[in-house]
């Protein structure tokens, strides 16, 4: 992820900043930023993750938009970055085996492999692993911000020695030049563009599906901002990409044929990144600033504690054959509670409803939606209001 505004003349900068393992987006934010999406139609966003003490970054979706690879800085990530895997709808993080220290991850379109770069552990060369995990194969040296062509054969990515725009397949031979310079490139999903971020704006060149360059790239964004990491709607219609043309960084999007761009999504005052448009094309799932829970200045000499979302454990854990979950949220919010078991398949709904603000509590009987009973083992169950959302496992012992 290289975000910070810039010049045409200083983004090979950047990236020799982070081939040196310095992540300057990661250093300011190492924890304050979590997975969240954005539904496109009514803006409506949600937090999908939220690993202990760590922040996370670029994601990118499983082609049946049920789970998003994405990194980890920080927290439970060996090397202090790794790539994990999101489930959407629980939100449970799993590390991706076989991708420690990895950056970038890119999800291949046909389900079965993640390509990512080690860059950020002074490694600069592209991997794929299995999606399920395993054991690593190497593509290319000299490569970092890897992403599909959509038959799933080939990689695009920039060449950090020279700041080039390449494809190779995933055998790591057939080398082609797409552009002189740019970085964090995404294919369309037709397969006749590659999206590229260049000189502060969003460029695209034509090329076939071999990754081979069928002219002069091509300048989308012209505005006086710095618009980086372009991610392409299924019908390779639009383009949403992340800019600080209101001052920090939001979600934009624009049509892939130029235009004017409008504002998607972005918590005013910080910063929102790496936008990754969903296969379905309903969602942009991001890197989105979450508020931490630290102390909150009232006035020049007395600090306060603002009041939080929070989701209690289980009681009694374990149960039977009854439970209470306990959650308080501090302002009136639609909340939904819902339970699921390890598989990430839903079993019951218990709550969808508005509440007011303050600590509530409702109780699970053991029973599924169709009121039978279910069998004894771990269950998740998932606190959503407004842009909150927490995991916590239980256990039933009939």
């Amino acid at each position: 992820m290289h975000w910070q505004r810039t010049t045409k003349g200083s983004w090979l900068a950047i990236i020799s900043l982070v081939l040196f393992g310095v992540d300057l987006a990661m250093s300011q934010f190492p924890f304050n930023h979590d997975i969240h999406v954005v539904e496109v139609k009514t803006g409506r966003v949600v937090q999908i993750s939220g690993v202990p003490d760590a922040g996370e970054f670029n994601p990118s979706w499983s082609p049946n938009s049920k789970q998003i690879a994405h990194d980890v800085v920080g927290g439970p990530a060996p090397l202090g970055h790794s790539i994990f895997i999101t489930n959407v709808e629980t939100g449970v993080s799993t590390l991706l085996a076989g991708a420690e220290g990895g950056n970038d991850a890119a999800w291949s379109p046909n389900g079965q492999k993640i390509a990512f770069d080690r860059a950020n552990v002074g490694d600069p060369s592209i991997y794929i692993v299995p999606s399920s995990g395993g054991t690593p194969t190497l593509v290319k040296t000299d490569a970092v911000d890897p992403a599909w062509s959509p038959n799933s054969k080939r990689l695009v990515f920039q060449q950090p020695s020279d700041g080039s725009i390449r494809t190779v397949d995933e055998s790591g031979g057939a080398e082609t030049l797409v552009a002189a310079s740019g970085f964090n490139p995404v294919w369309s999903p037709n397969g006749q563009w590659i999206a590229f971020a260049d000189g502060g704006d969003i460029w695209k060149a034509r090329v076939n599906i071999f990754g081979v360059s069928l002219g002069s790239p091509v300048q989308v964004t012209t505005a006086p901002a710095f618009e980086n990491q372009p991610s392409w709607s299924n019908n390779s219609m639009t383009i949403v990409f992340h800019s600080d043309a209101d001052g920090d960084f939001d979600l934009w999007t624009i049509p892939a044929a130029g235009g004017t761009a409008t504002k998607l999504t972005g918590l005013a005052g910080q910063g929102d990144f790496d936008p990754s448009f969903s296969n379905n094309g309903q969602h942009v799932a991001y890197a989105g600033f979450t508020e931490p829970p630290s102390l909150t200045s009232v006035n020049s000499q007395k600090f306060v504690a603002p009041p939080l979302f929070d989701l209690a454990q289980n009681y009694p854990n374990p149960f039977n054959p009854e439970t209470e979950i306990g959650f308080r949220i501090p302002e009136a919010n639609h909340v939904v509670v819902r339970i699921f078991n390890t598989l990430g398949e839903e079993i019951r709904t218990l709550v969808d409803a508005p509440f007011a603000a303050g600590s509530h509590s409702v109780r699970w009987d053991g029973k599924a939606e169709n009121g039978e009973a279910v069998a004894s083992g771990v269950y998740l169950y998932q606190l959503r209001a407004g842009r909150f959302m927490k995991v916590k496992k239980m256990s039933l012992l009939r």
